[in-house]
């Protein structure tokens, strides 16, 4: 069945964050577009968080990965 494995850590003041999808859907690679909730994603972490975030588009599933400044994770 469909799993998704979610590891994080801190380091260097650093949230290190890996989302991994396995047995779903084969994934055919990267979209054409990039969607809405890609583009709030990516601008939020980029900006707010000063973070980054990558996508690895695996046949067997989807890997996140997120990196950003801890302590702009406060509310």
């Amino acid at each position: 069945g469909e799993r998704v494995h979610v590891s994080w850590c801190v380091m260097k003041r650093r949230l290190e964050l890996t989302w991994t999808e396995q047995g779903g859907p084969h994934v055919k690679g990267a979209p054409r577009r990039e969607g809405f909730d890609s583009l709030f994603a990516r601008r939020n972490i980029n900006g707010r968080l000063n973070g980054q975030i990558r996508y690895g588009w695996n046949p067997e599933g989807l890997t996140v990965h997120l990196s950003a400044v801890a302590g702009r994770l406060n509310p």
